[in-house]
């Protein structure tokens, strides 16, 4: 990692906008995938521009804030940095958290052409849940984060976790945006009348 260091103190917010890009893409490649569909490249490049311009330079200043804020010695004892610690995972998650999973939900739905009132009702419908699954992965991880891991380090750290968070929240919006076309296409009369087909046949 000395390469990856040397390379932070020039210009640490290009490379962790890199990295942080290159994961997230990563993460839609695999969602597609585990959807069985053929690479749509404007997908993965909206996921890596998402994150090489909006997560990673956020998280970056982010860091850097709650550091001054509140910051951790290394050399210090566990239970020390523990301490100090938790109030930042508090807020870091509270409002940090939120504010990333309603971007994330954001940008996918402009993607797929929805309107703000559409993507603001399936934020509504379904954020409690996704945040609720993110208390059982960024709590714990943040602590590591500030823990353990240095200063310039954490943002690559938070973006490698991020590589499963990202594809899980890929395949959520992708099903929960197949499953409103289906709701809107769906023919009332068409059912109807299979339904009376069935009933006729038994």
């Amino acid at each position: 990692m000395s390469w990856y260091g040397r390379v932070l103190l020039h210009s640490p917010v290009l490379v962790k906008g890199a990295s942080a890009g290159i994961i997230m893409g990563t993460a839609d490649v695999i969602r597609q995938r585990i959807e069985k569909r053929p690479w749509e490249w404007q997908s993965t490049a909206v996921n890596a521009l998402y994150g090489a311009f909006c997560v990673a330079p956020f998280a970056h200043y982010w860091f850097l804030l709650m550091e001054r804020t509140l910051p951790v010695r290394m050399q210090a004892t566990f239970r020390e940095r523990l301490l100090r610690t938790l109030p930042k995972v508090t807020v870091d998650y509270c409002f940090v958290g939120s504010l990333m999973i309603s971007g994330f939900f954001t940008t996918r739905g402009l993607y797929a052409g929805d309107t703000l009132p559409q993507i603001g009702e399936r934020l509504r419908n379904n954020f409690p849940a996704v945040w609720k699954v993110g208390l059982f992965v960024w709590p714990a991880a943040q602590v590591i984060n500030l823990c353990f891991v240095p200063l310039p380090f954490r943002v690559l750290f938070l973006n490698l976790i991020g590589l499963c968070w990202n594809t899980f929240l890929s395949l959520r919006v992708s099903h929960l945006q197949l499953q409103e076309w289906e709701d809107k296409t769906a023919d009332p009369e068409l059912d109807r009348l299979m339904l009376d087909e069935v009933v006729q046949k038994e």
